[in-house]
């Protein structure tokens, strides 16, 4: 995993604090979607397919931590800056 959080926090250093807002808000609509399909429709059968679901959402969950803690960071900066 620690491969992925250096590869995840690189890509976020291209982006403005606003940027990641946005992608943010993306990211967490569509786990929110994800959720809402978990509760009408319940889990699947198959254990792959929970596996797999697990580790979207994780990721997903991951990419949005990443993403909060380095906007995060970067707006802390910029008021000390001000």
């Amino acid at each position: 995993m620690e491969n992925n959080e250096n590869i995840l926090i690189e890509e976020v250093k291209q982006l403005s604090p606003i940027d990641i807002l946005v992608t943010l808000t993306e990211e967490l609509i569509g786990l929110r979607f994800i959720i809402f399909k978990i509760m009408k429709d319940g889990l699947p059968e198959d254990p792959e397919t929970i596996r797999c679901m697990s580790e979207s959402l994780q990721t997903s969950l991951d990419v949005c931590i990443q993403r909060l803690k380095y906007a995060t960071e970067q707006l802390k900066g910029n008021k000390r800056n001000d």
